[in-house]
């Protein structure tokens, strides 16, 4: 009898933590304990500094969390020191440019919440920097930038990276400042180079369906109609998530993701990545919010539940980095986890329940 009494009340906690809000949870615990120090994570492939002092900053004030603000005070100083560095020296920011790009969009957010008239005057410095850059190169960057390699993530990505820059300093610091109208310029370059029937193309030339820089042009178009009210970019957003059907893998119920395909050694199409879902969820979120459209919220919650189960290594306490042949990622694999991915996840079901108000007890 006691061992049935046990077995029940197993299966219950069970039960219980198959929702999204006890992952949630659980998933704040874990990243106390990812490797950190002053404001820096390390195994982040550089976008914890996107998501980290954003998460802790929305965070800590929902929760009156003086160590989560403390922690979020420390990324975003951080990331002020990272902006100021690639102002100054050029061969560093070239060099570092996947840190670089990560660390404005984290103090950018961040800056919108707590005000800092040092850190604008820096990451202003540092755009107008970038944009030079990539006025440079036609507004469509087509060589490989330090670790932002253009045969990896794909010149269209990258190039959406620089929009995203623009806009999101429009949206949190300051609307008058031109990056809404030079985001405008740059949209309209990638439709020209980018743009085929109903998605966006990896490159120039390469017809291959890629699910990254839809992924992050949902983003960017969403983000353009929030800022514009221009309904063509919604109307593209919408058509976008049409086009990477295709993607769509049944056996893993998650969307292929051929950019790190073949540098990862995967063998089949069953291959999908934290970080390429990740995006592709704040895009449908984001896509929902401007539509209401349920949708597109019912794909992002099945997408997240899908990668706790396939991806989240429950003795590790942590989202492995991909699904790879049948098989979550392991310590054998070139790569296996990714600290900044974890937080995205963790800012992505923040701002599920905080922003949208979606019970997760319920999903």
């Amino acid at each position: 009898m006691l061992w049935l009494i046990l077995l029940c009340s197993c299966q219950s906690e069970t039960r219980q933590s198959e929702d999204l809000y006890s992952f949630y949870e659980v998933l704040q615990e874990d990243a106390l304990d990812f490797g950190y120090e002053q404001g820096n994570w390390s195994e982040d492939y550089g976008d914890a500094a996107a998501f980290g002092p954003t998460y802790y900053v929305y965070s800590g004030q929902e929760l009156q969390s003086n160590q989560y603000l403390r922690i979020a005070e420390e990324a975003a100083g951080y990331n002020l020191s990272v902006v100021q560095q690639a102002v100054d020296d050029t061969t560093w920011m070239i060099d570092n440019m996947e840190e670089v790009f990560m660390a404005i969009q984290g103090l950018i957010e961040y800056t919108g919440v707590i005000p800092n008239s040092q850190a604008a005057e820096s990451m202003e410095a540092l755009i107008a920097k970038l944009d030079v850059m990539l006025q440079l190169s036609g507004d469509y960057i087509e060589v490989s930038v330090g670790e932002f390699a253009s045969n990896l993530y794909g010149p269209t990505s990258i190039t959406a990276g620089f929009v995203v820059i623009h806009l999101q300093y429009a949206k949190y610091i300051d609307i008058e400042s031109g990056n809404l109208e030079r985001a405008q310029e740059i949209v309209d370059t990638i439709d020209g180079v980018a743009w085929n029937d109903n998605h966006y193309r990896f490159g120039r030339d390469v017809d291959k369906l890629y699910l990254y820089p839809n992924a992050t042009m949902m983003i960017v178009l969403n983000r353009m109609y929030l800022l514009t009210g221009e309904q063509r970019y919604l109307d593209r957003a919408e058509l976008i998530f049409q086009g990477i059907q295709g993607l769509y893998n049944e056996s893993m119920q998650l969307y292929f993701s051929p950019y790190s395909q073949e540098p990862e050694g995967a063998q089949t199409d069953e291959y999908s990545t934290l970080s390429s879902q990740n995006y592709l969820v704040l895009g449908l979120l984001l896509t929902y919010e401007n539509t209401g459209n349920p949708v597109y919220l019912e794909e992002a919650l099945s997408l997240l539940r899908r990668v706790r189960e396939l991806l989240y290594d429950e003795a590790e306490g942590k989202l492995v980095h991909h699904w790879i042949d049948g098989r979550p990622a392991n310590h054998d694999d070139k790569s296996f986890f990714c600290s900044g991915c974890n937080l995205q996840v963790l800012y992505i079901l923040w701002y599920l329940k905080a922003h949208l108000n979606i019970d997760l007890t319920q999903e």
